[in-house]
């Protein structure tokens, strides 16, 4: 008995459905155990529940990489998920694109220049074999990219070394039979007119009959939005009500130091400044604003005026889902999120889970041994991932107090903080670039929920 293949996820942009259609019906068609949402979901289905639950029980996820794809929120969010949770991805290319960074290591089969030969690679690197069926539908299908004048002939033109087949003039062929006439039509119709009329009167008598206290509803608490918080795409997970998790997200901006000549370590810094900044905004989300303002009048001329604006919070479980740099000004943006739990959750009972974190060091321009820079820059790039496994688990205490007097902003200081003891981390890769003295360190961490 043949053992049951692991379930496929496929993730797509919208603009690329065609073509997700009818590669999910090919690799469906030679066996695969796949999901996609426009042949599994049914009628009546809640669609968010849907993705998500194929999304957590798929073993490996199919994304289509394309313009379109690589710029969706909610095709990076899946494949976000896929990553944290270590499933298999399997890059499809589409179209020509710039390949995300995450996914650049990862071998993806080419469909921009014939679907038949990527769809073979695919199902190869899948382990399936096509069927007879099918080799005739992907060779008589036409393609799903924009079509090439020289490969298509209009009807009139006539192919080379062969004779023009003309189509028959025969009277017969052209004899078409029509459909007899249906004498109860005419009644059916009335019939079904006269009950929509009654429907319509129907439902206007009671709309107007309906006692007032059963038309206007309260809002659902689902429906309340939060600042800084947007509400999640459609296949982004896990869903959000009022009982259970809720996903949250907040953007940073931060610059680098002027007196750091480095640009890769301008580049860095750059964007620890706008992830300080972004688990600031979230802290404010999560634990709200203290406001201390303080304002003086003195002979009806005020004489001062100043706000502080104070957070304390505990930023757990948050991850960078998106990065920005612009080096000619040197700035960096950076999303972060992390899910809010519910005050009843069962995360508890979901076993140990396992991260990975990377970091990124560098030694001091003082130290001239090659070796000695490599291996000084290898340590500071591990004690930086190690700091980022414990933001993640154990959390960052972030402090943040603003200042404005005169309606003028004065003083704008963040402060992180994390103390955590990180067991059974393992480094997984090293890289060191000798040119601009930086090097990148991969690390393993499993913790319990």
């Amino acid at each position: 008995m043949e053992a049951k293949r692991s379930l496929l996820f496929f993730s797509y942009a919208r603009a690329d459905a065609e073509f997700a259609l009818k590669l999910a019906k090919s690799l469906r068609s030679a066996g695969a155990n796949l999901w996609i949402d426009q042949l599994d979901i049914q009628a009546g289905d809640h669609w968010d529940r849907a993705v998500e639950q194929a999304l957590m029980n798929a073993e490996s996820i199919l994304v289509i990489l394309s313009p379109t794809a690589v710029d969706s929120k909610n095709v990076m969010d899946e494949v976000s998920f896929a990553l944290d949770k270590n499933k298999r991805i399997v890059p499809v290319l589409y179209q020509a694109c710039t390949i995300p960074f995450r996914l650049r290591r990862l071998q993806h089969v080419d469909f921009t220049a014939d679907f038949s030969q990527g769809l073979e690679r695919l199902l190869g690197d899948l382990g399936l074999k096509r069927s007879s069926e099918e080799t005739q539908t992907a060779q008589t299908m036409p393609s799903e990219r924009p079509a090439q004048p020289h490969l298509q002939a209009r009807p009139e033109e006539a192919v080379p070394g062969k004779e023009t087949i003309k189509p028959a003039t025969s009277e017969l062929a052209e004899v078409k039979v029509a459909p007899a006439p249906n004498p109860d039509a005419p009644v059916y119709r009335r019939k079904i007119i006269g009950g929509i009329v009654v429907a319509l009167i129907l439902v206007i008598f009671l709309y107007y009959m309906m006692p007032p206290y059963k038309i206007s509803q309260p809002p659902a608490a689902s429906q309340i939005k939060t600042p800084h918080a947007p509400a999640p795409a459609p296949s982004a997970a896990p869903t959000t009500n009022a009982a259970g998790p809720r996903i949250i997200r907040a953007t940073g901006m931060g610059v680098a130091r002027e007196d750091i000549t480095n640009p890769v370590q301008r580049k860095l810094m750059a964007i620890r400044a706008a992830e300080i900044i972004a688990k600031r905004d979230l802290a404010q989300v999560i634990k709200g604003v203290m406001i201390d303002s303080k304002s003086t009048v003195q002979k009806q001329k005020i004489t001062e005026d100043v706000i502080n604006s104070i957070t304390e919070a505990l930023v757990m479980m948050a991850q960078i889902v998106e990065t920005k740099y612009n080096p000619d000004h040197g700035i960096a943006e950076v999303v972060v999120e992390t899910t809010i739990p519910a005050a009843t959750s069962a995360a508890n009972a979901a076993g140990p889970r396992i991260i990975r974190v990377t970091g990124m060091g560098f030694a001091g321009e003082d130290i001239t041994n090659p070796v000695q820079r490599k291996l000084m820059a290898i340590r500071a790039a591990e004690v930086i991932a190690q700091r980022n496994a414990a933001e993640f688990i154990k959390g960052a205490l972030i402090y943040s107090r603003l200042t404005v007097q005169q309606l003028e902003l004065t003083d704008d200081v963040i402060t992180s903080r994390t103390e955590a003891i990180i067991r059974n981390a393992r480094i997984v890769e090293r890289n060191y670039n000798p040119d601009d003295g930086s090097a990148e360190v991969v690390m393993e961490a499993t913790f319990q929920q």
